[in-house]
Formats: structure tokens, C-alpha cells, sequence
């Protein structure tokens, strides 16, 4: 799967795809949505054992966001870093896109950035990391452009969701 990710600082290339690859179990709907079994983060790690730091925008997962920090195990098989639980929630939310074929992808960019809004491209799917300061204005355009008919889409994590109660399982 190809991402790009689009910040307002873009880091090393090489450097990010250096970090460690963070694997989580997806379930499907009745729909068999999402089309995968599981999804593959970047993650950094922290100054804690098998905590990490989620370093891009969950297309898939839901219950995490960008710089969620993060326990892992590792798989079955004993090779990877496997989604354990949420240990604590970054104050990013995440919202999905499906966007249509002719939307302007350079404006929708440029439109995202300016409200400090990170976003991740795959194809049709955009993945948004809207920090708290900004969730109100961005989710409220977003579900007007919805309403529109401009795109779908579907929330993955809100921060006012977020308990605040300390570590937990994210819902997936």
C-alpha cells in the first residue's frame, strides 16, 4: 500500500521509514469492510518497553490516531509488534474520507493544512489527524461536505470520545 502523508513539517523519508512497523488486527463488518485483515503503523518507540508512539494516520484501525502512544506483543509467531491496548490518547481524532475521482487534490490539501490538520492520500481514501484545537471546525466542515455529497466518511477516533480514564482498548 502506498501513503502519502502531508504535515505542515515534513520529516526525513528516511528516517520515518526506518521506524519500526506496528501491525493491528482489523475486524470486518458484515460488508467485509475493511478490505484487509490487519494494518501496518509506524511506530516510534518511547523511553517505556513495548510502548510506541504512532508516527502515521490509521486508514483502517479504529479506537487510534496519530502520536497515540501504544502497547505492543508480538505476533504469534514471534517476529512482530503486534496492537496490544491504547496507553495514551495523543489529543489527535481521525476521520476518513472517501473522496471522488475528480476532487482537487491540491486544494484539499491546501484546505486541510491551513486548519493544522494532517492527512495521509491512498488512492481515494484520505486519512485526517485533527488536533483538538481544530476538531470542532474541522469535523463540522467535514459533515457539511458529507451532507453535500462531496464524500463519505467515517470517524476512526474522536477525542471527545476519549474517556480520559487512563489506558484502554481501543476498539478495532
Amino acid at each position: 500500500m502506498t501513503r502519502r502523508m502531508i504535515t505542515k513539517e515534513l520529516n526525513d523519508r528516511a528516517q520515518w521509514e526506518a521506524l519500526p512497523d506496528i501491525y493491528v488486527r482489523l475486524h470486518k463488518d458484515e460488508l467485509g469492510y475493511p478490505p484487509m485483515d490487519w494494518e501496518q503503523l509506524k511506530g516510534e518507540p518511547t523511553a517505556e518497553p513495548e510502548v510506541f508512539r504512532i508516527k502515521n494516520i490509521p486508514h483502517y484501525a479504529r479506537g487510534l490516531a496519530f502520536e497515540d502512544e501504544i502497547s505492543v506483543t508480538k505476533s504469534e509467531e514471534g517476529y512482530y509488534p503486534v496492537f496490544k491496548s491504547v496507553v495514551k490518547h495523543s489529543g489527535y481524532s481521525t476521520v476518513r474520507l472517501r473522496i471522488s475521482k475528480n476532487e482537487d487534490k491540491d486544494k484539499l490539501i491546501e484546505h486541510f493544512t491551513k486548519l493544522d490538520t494532517m492527512l495521509e492520500l491512498d488512492g481515494r481514501l484520505v486519512a485526517l489527524a485533527i488536533p483538538r484545537h481544530r476538531f470542532e471546525e474541522v469535523s463540522e466542515y467535514v459533515f457539511n461536505e458529507k451532507q453535500r455529497g462531496r464524500w463519505d466518511s467515517e470517524d476512526g477516533f474522536l477525542i471527545i470520545d476519549d474517556p480520559g480514564n487512563g489506558p484502554t482498548k481501543a476498539q478495532q
